[in-house]
């Protein structure tokens, strides 16, 4: 019997599923990720076990999260694992993990917590900050050994990630549900009069109290709409990760046809990002095909027609 949620995005353009359970479809993140369109059908789906990877771009994700990526009303056919249950609990209930304990004087004083705040501190936190973005541990569940760092925005948490200080893999384990318009300390940067859209959190932090992160270098279209509508009027920087200038050039690109009004572009070099560079980010004011922005991006060695 054929996925339901492969029929629904596909059509009948896939292949499979194989005696693994896999189907292979034409990867739509080959184009954003630097390749060329792919048409030799290298992501393999798997629903069964909840996942996707593209051995051409070397996309990876789950089954569900890809699928409602390409298309957000999808109807979603996988096979729930019971880690994928108790990830759907917390998150519709719209809470912390049960472990979690937040960071402030009285944990700090905890033993079991210095390696997490040495890490923190290693990143030039302060306690003041870590208690303003309501930092805290998971020492033991499924996201034990990991700091977890939550969006709350007006009164309400939006999602949150759960980062190893260990050098264990995967770096980030995140919920499963969508983020939907789920944006990283986005109340606080619209009080500044300006933001500053990254991909991670540890580099929205780093950019101060306007970073908003996005959590990936491929927004949802939500998120991207919930920019539009509440910072249209104010200063808007994208500046992502040094790896994503392809991505740097969509986003703003889509966010300039949507109106945003004062709207700038900040390049790194390949490796760096907001929170850690080797040099500065060049700055531009986004206007397509303008003779500064075809600088920028000569320099950085993408198509000059953006």
């Amino acid at each position: 019997m054929i996925n339901s949620s492969i029929l629904y995005v596909f059509g009948n353009r896939f292949v499979g599923p194989n005696s693994n359970g896999d189907y292979q479809v034409d990867c739509p993140f080959c184009l954003a990720r630097g390749l060329t369109e792919d048409d030799g059908k290298h992501l393999y789906l798997n629903p069964g076990k909840n996942k996707a990877h593209c051995f051409r771009c070397d996309y990876r994700s789950s089954f569900a999260e890809t699928i409602r990526k390409l298309k957000g009303d999808a109807p979603v056919d996988f096979d729930e694992t019971e880690e994928d249950k108790k990830d759907k609990e917390i998150e519709q209930a719209n809470v912390l993990p049960q472990e979690f304990v937040l960071l402030d004087e009285e944990t700090a004083k905890l033993v079991v917590l210095a390696p997490y705040l040495e890490y923190l501190y290693s990143r030039k936190m302060t306690l003041d900050r870590i208690k303003k973005y309501g930092i805290g541990v998971c020492v033991s569940g499924r996201f034990g050994g990991r700091l977890v760092i939550p969006a709350w925005n007006y009164g309400k948490l939006e999602y949150f990630v759960a980062r190893t200080i260990w050098g264990n893999k995967p770096k980030y384990k995140n919920p499963h549900a969508p983020k939907k318009d789920a944006l990283f300390n986005f109340e606080c940067a619209l009080s500044t009069g300006m933001i500053v859209l990254v991909e991670g959190v540890f580099s929205a932090i780093a950019a101060g109290d306007s970073g908003v992160a996005l959590f990936g270098k491929n927004p949802y279209r939500l998120q991207v709409e919930r920019i539009v509508k509440e910072a249209r009027k104010i200063k808007v920087v994208v500046m992502l990760d040094g790896d994503a200038i392809n991505e740097s050039k969509k986003l703003a690109l889509e966010l300039y046809r949507s109106g945003v009004e004062k709207l700038y572009i900040g390049l790194f070099n390949d490796g760096d990002d907001p929170a850690e560079y080797r040099v500065p980010p060049l700055l531009v004011r986004y206007v397509p095909n303008s003779p500064e922005v075809l600088a920028a991006f000569y320099k950085f060695h993408v198509p000059k027609r953006i």
